[in-house]
């Protein structure tokens, strides 16, 4: 089995810019790791308007459907409505990795 190697907020995960990546995080409530996902300025829709109405440097898109670019933690959520949706992390990551692999013995 391989160690986990956690890396400290405030440097993020190696994800190109309008791409996400998967990863286990530890944040400041609740003391256990969990997988999240990291948005680097990936494309997100929604309902609710611009998502990044304070952040004019991105001059978002949403107007014409092809989403707003966001960078940060998100938790997938299943919906009913959606095929399903991403949500903010509602506490803030104090460290990341990379999932280890496993690699089961051969059965003797």
């Amino acid at each position: 089995m391989t160690d986990v190697i956690w890396t400290k907020s405030p440097e993020v995960p190696p994800v190109k810019s309008g791409a996400m990546g998967y990863y286990m995080v530890a944040t400041k409530i609740g003391g256990k790791s969990f997988g999240a996902f990291y948005l680097n300025e990936y494309a997100l829709t929604s309902e609710y308007g611009c998502l990044n109405e304070k952040r004019p440097e991105y001059q978002c898109p949403c107007e014409n459907g092809d989403g707003c670019p966001s960078t940060g933690w998100f938790n997938e959520k299943e919906s009913a409505d959606y095929d399903g949706f991403y949500e903010r992390l509602a506490s803030p990551v104090i460290a990341w990795a990379e999932f280890p692999s496993y690699t089961p013995e051969p059965s003797p």
